[in-house]
């Protein structure tokens, strides 16, 4: 009698304990509401998920990795590639191999006056004690530094063996659950073996390659291809595989004049002047000729003194002579997508304040509660185009709302402006979402009216 009232008192204390799985209909309802995140790194790497990087030793993964971190913290995109736009994340650089002063080093320009690369101020490094472990050092910083993105740079460092398929797969497999809970995004590293004989794939990770399982996304850096080194997408359980080995990544090897040591990528993602731009630095040419400072040609195009010292700096003989030839245009726009190649000056810390602050936006920590604009989302098609037909396929995607330059109207209310009068700076089309239902409102003014239609809450275009 006393065992049926224990086994009774047990059945009781697990059925208090017992919550019951949502439904599939529920959970597809709740997703479809959310606002789509934005892939952090085209389809190599999306927001919330575990990526897997790897390539041979010394063969330049910390570099981009590194580069892409800067991205992501300054919030401008690599040019050419889908990532977030003027929205920083908070991001936390796990250095694993480089000591402080290898990695000022780095990023420190040679020459007769040294010039260190001055990150972005979000972007952190640091790395967990000799005796503390990796998972509960990068759960604590994710948790109470409140890191959007981690990079782990990277797993050989941690291996107590020469395999270290063991300690590998738990760190990964821990980093997986952190991301599940905290929807961290999170960039693993790891070294694999060079060879030859064959195109780069995951059997250059030998045991290692049960990693890629365990990951979101997979890609790597090899040798090869028409560039020194190329970019190869292996799995992508958010996006398509666009980058595979038939439609590579070319890249090198390069430092900008700023310090910044990188990957610069082949002709496909080449930024290209517009014509807009181009009358727009000669316009700030000219404006100098006259004998303006950069504050006043600033104040009289509606951009910064330092925007308007870079945009002098681009100028070039036949720009001028092909603008001269169509007519400047006083005060012209620039253009949507122009963000600024490298940052201002050390000295000019006005000018850096300046270009750091304008127009960009702070993406909320992870936890908060309403999530977070996004930049285009892929096509549910994409892969299925053939990347030889396709020599842009990087800039193919549906466009959100969130891709537009935000401004408010007259009632002060939040907009997203996809087109604006040259000469005043009026929107002529743009979106807004109702506070109530979340509908989309398309308003487009014309010389007679202001035509309104209501588009949906997908907030597609």
């Amino acid at each position: 009698m006393e065992n049926v009232e224990q086994i009774d008192s047990a059945n009781g204390t697990e059925e208090a304990a017992f919550e019951m799985p949502r439904k599939a209909n529920d959970v597809m309802l709740e997703a479809m509401g959310r606002r789509p995140q934005p892939a952090l790194f085209d389809g190599f790497w999306q927001t919330g998920e575990v990526a897997l990087m790897f390539g041979a030793a010394g063969i330049g993964k910390s570099l981009l990795a590194v580069q892409l971190a800067e991205a992501l913290a300054r919030g401008r995109p690599i040019d050419g590639f889908v990532m977030p736009r003027r929205q920083r994340r908070r991001v936390l650089y796990v250095d694993l191999n480089l000591s402080d002063v290898q990695f000022q080093r780095r990023y420190t320009t040679d020459g007769a006056k040294p010039k260190p690369y001055k990150f972005a101020e979000r972007f952190y490094r640091g790395r967990p004690g000799v005796d503390e472990d990796l998972c509960s050092w990068v759960s604590k910083m994710v948790r109470v530094g409140g890191f959007e993105v981690v990079v782990i740079d990277d797993l050989s460092a941690v291996m107590r063996t020469d395999d270290g398929t063991f300690d590998s797969l738990r760190i990964m497999r821990a980093i997986k659950r952190l991301s599940h809970a905290t929807g961290v995004s999170v960039l693993v590293l790891a070294d694999s073996s060079e060879s030859t004989r064959h195109d780069l794939s995951e059997s250059d990770l030998r045991r290692s390659r049960v990693l890629c399982g365990v990951a979101d996304s997979v890609f790597a850096i090899g040798r090869g291809g028409k560039r020194s080194l190329k970019l190869v997408q292996f799995r992508s359980q958010g996006a398509e595989i666009v980058w595979n080995s038939r439609n590579p990544v070319g890249c090198d090897i390069v430092r900008d004049d700023n310090g910044l040591l990188g990957l610069a990528f082949d002709e496909r993602f080449q930024r290209k002047t517009g014509d807009e731009r181009s009358r727009l630095i000669v316009r700030v040419v000219d404006l100098l000729d006259e004998g303006m400072t950069f504050r006043e040609i600033g104040r009289k195009l509606g951009i910064t003194k330092s925007r308007a010292s870079r945009l002098a700096d681009a100028w070039t003989p036949a720009m001028h002579e092909a603008v001269h030839g169509e007519g400047s245009v006083e005060g012209a726009e620039p253009e949507d997508d122009e963000y600024p190649d490298e940052p201002p000056e050390l000295e000019d810390e006005e000018g850096w304040d300046e270009v750091a602050d304008e127009g960009f936006i702070d993406v909320k920590p992870v936890n908060a509660e309403i999530p977070e604009p996004s930049p285009r989302k892929q096509l549910a098609g994409y892969g299925e185009f053939v990347p030889e037909n396709v020599p842009f396929a990087a800039g193919l995607g549906r466009r959100s709302i969130y891709d537009l330059e935000r401004g408010f109207d007259a009632a002060g209310r939040e907009i997203f402006v996809e087109s604006a009068e040259m000469s005043t700076g009026n929107p002529t089309v743009w979106y807004r979402v109702e506070d109530r239902t979340g509908t989309v409102i398309r308003s487009h003014r014309t010389a007679v009216a202001i035509s309104h239609k209501r588009i949906g809450k997908s907030g597609w275009i």
